[in-house]
């Protein structure tokens, strides 16, 4: 597992981060994620993945969530995930052995893992019940539309990286983004701005009147546990020099 920092954009500072799965084969290369996981669900072991994610991010960060309970550590999980019954009594039961709040502990399901629109409802409201938060990942690549959100009942949506690298560009991706952003509004929804690379791009969404993080490589690329934590720790010793410096973390 890997973690990259989310960082509130009008501060610069670390609110959370985003645990990600990493796969190095026997010869040394790294296999992608969009290779793995689809491999996984269609051989039927996407869950056995998502338990041993979850696993490590308990062991990596649990101290830090025990501690920070405004720290947040958001966990990708998939479709199959949103279907098996026996999801969310797991993640309840690896939270309570770890001592660690579910509130510190965000959802992230990719918009096109809802498609299963009943069953994604169900499972949506037993997370938020237990006190996870629930952020629909690479929003507007889907399902998308403000009754669906609507009825999804998320906490967040996080903006795609292809609009975020679409700005300065002249792409007609740009014209979507207020578009989102407004959706997002009329449905009180916090919003999180994946694929950041550029000071134009933090800019943009930093010029808006809504409260938006973001994460990407200007922020931080994804790194392990232990890097991380000792980036976070000299953040804080640091503050507010920091703000600045996790704008140069690239």
């Amino acid at each position: 597992m890997v973690y990259q920092p989310v960082v509130d954009l009008a501060s610069g500072r670390v609110v959370g981060a985003e645990a990600l799965a990493r796969w190095t084969d026997e010869r040394g290369s790294e296999v992608p994620p969009d290779v793995f996981i689809p491999l996984a669900e269609e051989r039927g072991f996407v869950g056995e993945i998502t338990r041993l994610a979850l696993r490590q991010v308990l062991r990596d960060l649990g101290e830090l969530l025990r501690g920070d309970s405004g720290f947040q550590v958001r966990v990708n999980v998939t479709a199959w995930d949103l279907a098996e019954a026996g999801f969310v009594p797991m993640l309840d039961a690896a939270l309570d052995q770890a001592e660690v709040p579910a509130e510190c502990v965000t959802i992230e399901i990719a918009e096109t893992s809802t498609a299963c629109h009943d069953k994604a409802i169900e499972t949506i409201r037993r997370l938020r019940a237990s006190g996870h938060r629930v952020h629909i990942d690479d929003f507007g690549t889907g399902y998308s539309s403000l009754a669906y959100l609507q009825d999804l009942s998320v906490d967040a949506t996080k903006i795609d990286k292809v609009f975020t690298q679409a700005i300065g560009t002249g792409s007609v991706a740009v014209s979507i983004v207020p578009q989102i952003l407004a959706m997002a509004e009329a449905l009180d929804l916090e919003i999180v701005v994946e694929g950041i690379e550029t000071e134009e791009q933090a800019q943009y969404f930093a010029s808006t009147d809504r409260r938006i993080r973001a994460q990407g490589w200007l922020f931080g690329r994804p790194m392990p546990a232990g890097k991380f934590l000792e980036m976070l720790a000299e953040g804080r010793e640091n503050a507010p020099a920091f703000v600045l410096a996790v704008f140069s973390a690239a």
